[in-house]
């Protein structure tokens, strides 16, 4: 990990720590005050979603509030406070959604959904397609450390691994069925957080050569699923 990496994460855990809800506080409500069932509510809270993420991009968590948030989606508190609880709601719910569309953008390249795909043509699409994912969310530079300062996250985030962990293992069992089960156990868990580290350092944290560094991940990556093969 460089330093400009653990100096960020250092500032955003301080940043959620020091939010009600942190380590500190009684745990806040996370929940919306209602679900958005019509298009216009959803609307709103898709505004309020975003504009939660392009405050954080311009001054990350330090200067956001509701009001700077309410303010960039053109909206008023009464608005905002209509939907979410507190500022800690809407971070929770910044942070599902982004974990949710890893989630989706990881799960959609299944073999269950066919392509055609091998191993090796899988991971590297996951890889490619994840640095465009990466490349496109406004946000990100708080987002992956949000919920280490936030226990009310921790089931959040705990959740999407669990996920995660099952889709990757069962793509890697179809892939190589004669694999070991504690080898596709061993790459199924180390995979995401190997991949998602790599991505923040090469395009969250903005490395010198962020195309070299994604290849360097992808030679890894590539690989760990050889040595898998191997043994099956």
């Amino acid at each position: 990990m460089t330093k400009n990496t653990k100096d960020k994460r250092a500032n955003v855990s301080a940043s959620a720590q020091a939010l009600p809800g942190g380590d500190g506080d009684a745990v806040k409500d996370l929940s919306l005050r209602r679900a958005p069932r019509q298009a216009r509510a959803q609307e709103t809270v898709r505004a309020v979603l975003v504009a939660a993420g392009e405050e954080i991009e311009l001054g990350g968590l330090d200067r956001l509030t509701t009001n700077r948030i309410a303010a960039r989606a053109g909206l008023s508190i009464g608005t905002v406070y209509g939907y979410f609880p507190n500022k800690e709601a809407i971070l929770g719910a910044l942070l599902g959604q982004w974990l949710e569309a890893v989630y989706q953008a990881i799960d959609s390249m299944h073999p269950r959904f066919g392509g055609g795909l091998d191993l090796i043509s899988y991971l590297q699409t996951q890889i490619y397609a994840g640095a465009r994912f990466y490349e496109e969310q406004v946000g990100l530079t708080a987002l992956p450390y949000l919920s280490e300062g936030v226990p009310a996250l921790h089931e959040v985030v705990r959740q999407h691994d669990a996920r995660v962990y099952e889709s990757v293992a069962s793509a890697l069992r179809h892939y190589a069925p004669d694999a070991q089960r504690a080898d596709i156990d061993a790459m199924a868990r180390c995979l995401p957080r190997m991949v998602h580290a790599g991505l923040i350092a090469a395009i969250v944290e903005k490395e010198a050569d962020s195309k070299r560094a994604v290849e360097f991940l992808r030679a890894a990556v590539v690989g760990m699923a050889s040595r898998l093969l191997s043994r099956s």
